[in-house]
């Protein structure tokens, strides 16, 4: 009697051969498309927001500012998408779309492309009284009357170390501010209030009225009342003058006898 038949084998060993073959190559064709992969990235480099929280994630203070909102702010992006602050746009539209997502009853954010809306940017800087901005690039905040203003120029700190040392022939981005201004501004709108300073006299303090002594003091009364829409007025607390309630900030100025007699050195009949 014949011995039995094997069982087939269930492979030949061609078969074999040619599955290895096919796995190898399977291989070195990931491999060469991540070669490649690599080498566009590295040419042509671009950061992916893969996760929304891993580039934005707005601070407790800023959380807690959006939750006590009770009225509506009205953020509008004044910039050119593609033009020379492109970046700047896209960290500012990325940032404000957060702002809009934690609190989207009372924050509302739209985009005004000043280059291809040209009707609809005159209407818009005209209503708001800003056709004389030189700069067009900016972010306006808005609530009733109060408005607030920041220019993309001011929304980014620079390092310009590597240019000046000749490293790079470019300046080089070190931060962006943007929840810093946005947080201040959406407040500032939302919580008008009357701001009002004073300034001490009576012991013969540089005057802020006058340039002679020292222009400083004239120029910081301007600045309160032209750009922090502060107004100010002179203050004595001789006898039993008290500082008034509506005092935000009270400025002592250095006196005005120093820059002739010197501190220490003032007349004897001069107060001291």
């Amino acid at each position: 009697m014949s011995a039995p038949d094997s069982p087939p084998q269930s492979f030949s060993n061609g078969r074999r051969w040619l599955n290895w073959l096919n796995t190898f190559l399977a291989a070195g064709a990931v491999m060469a498309m991540a070669v490649m992969v690599n080498y566009l990235a590295d040419g042509h480099s671009k950061r992916f927001q893969l996760d929304r929280d891993s580039v934005f994630k707005l601070s407790p203070q800023t959380l807690r500012i959006l939750d006590g909102l009770t009225n509506d702010v009205n953020i509008t992006i004044f910039f050119e998408p593609h033009g020379p602050d492109e970046e700047i746009y896209g960290l500012t539209s990325a940032l404000l779309t957060e702002y809009q997502d934690a609190c989207p009853r009372h924050i509302h954010v739209s985009t005004l492309d000043y280059d291809h809306e040209v009707g609809a940017a005159k209407e818009f800087l005209a209503k708001h009284s800003l056709s004389g901005l030189k700069e067009k690039d900016f972010v306006f905040f808005e609530n009733g009357a109060q408005t607030k203003l920041v220019y993309g120029r001011d929304l980014a700190d620079y390092d310009f170390g590597d240019l000046m040392a000749g490293r790079s022939k470019y300046v080089r981005r070190s931060a962006f501010l943007g929840e810093l201004y946005f947080t201040g501004d959406i407040f500032d709108v939302s919580n008008p209030r009357p701001l009002k300073a004073y300034f001490l006299e009576g012991h013969g303090e540089n005057d802020p009225e006058e340039d002679k002594a020292n222009p400083g003091y004239s120029k910081l009364a301007a600045i309160l009342k032209n750009e922090v829409n502060c107004s100010w007025q002179k203050l004595s607390l001789l006898g039993t003058n008290e500082i008034p309630a509506d005092c935000e900030l009270l400025i002592v100025a250095a006196s005005a006898r120093e820059g002739k007699w010197g501190r220490r050195n003032w007349p004897k009949s001069q107060p001291t």
